[in-house]
């Protein structure tokens, strides 16, 4: 972990990839311009999110945000039906699924898509659900020599030494297996770059899973 964040944090998420370029889409058709999906850990230093007064730094630091492995949409009929998991050290910290989400897949590309044309490559991460580290009483931050997972049904696992140790795997996920690896290792910028494009790195920007974008329960 960079040395600047004393509070890291884990959240479970659903990255999608975007396959096409896509400008105002409507809700019925936003799925179309999807090439993929992948398992996310948007890694979050809380002092310096809630510090700062808004999100970039705190969502930004060097290692942040590993991803599995690409995903195409030929093996996720539905991406709101995906069990969600983080793992910690053996303790499963969050436990959800994407069927509870407020504002599902679709709904996500078609909002953003409305401001910001979406370019093939680039990445929209959709929120975590309740369980973060931040939230637990007392807060749980990840240290030194944790193992995180974060595991969705059928799809690779991330942890924040995912990408470094990514694999340069061609055979499908077979369900339940998932990719076990250690906090700490800097994660290969470079390849996540190829696979996702440098246009978004990601977006926060609508709350789901009946929680809002840290995990904290909304009113519905």
């Amino acid at each position: 972990m960079p040395a600047v964040c004393k509070n890291p944090d884990y959240e479970a998420e659903l990255g999608v990839v975007i396959g096409r370029r896509a400008s105002r889409v409507s809700k019925d058709d936003a799925l179309d311009f999807v090439r993929g999906y992948v398992v996310a850990n948007d890694v979050s230093a809380r002092d310096l999110q809630f510090s700062d007064g808004q999100w970039v730094r705190g969502k930004s630091l060097d290692t942040f945000l590993p991803v599995g492995d690409l995903v195409p949409t030929s093996e996720v009929p539905d991406p709101q039906a995906l069990p969600i998991r983080a793992i910690l050290n053996g303790e499963t910290m969050q436990d959800s699924n994407t069927s509870n989400q407020i504002f599902g897949v679709a709904d996500v590309i078609s909002f953003v898509s409305q401001a910001i044309t979406l370019e093939p490559g680039d990445l929209i991460i959709t929120g975590t659900p309740a369980g973060v580290g931040a939230f637990r009483k007392p807060p749980v931050w990840l240290q030194p020599g944790d193992e995180i997972t974060i595991e969705i049904d059928g799809q690779p696992a991330a942890s924040p030494a995912s990408a470094s140790a990514g694999s340069d795997r061609d055979q499908p996920v077979a369900e339940g297996e998932h990719l076990d690896l250690l906090v700490g290792a800097r994660p290969q910028r470079e390849r996540a770059g190829v696979l996702l494009g440098p246009h978004l790195d990601s977006l926060c920007c609508v709350p789901e899973l009946k929680h809002d974008a840290v995990g904290r329960p909304v009113e519905l």
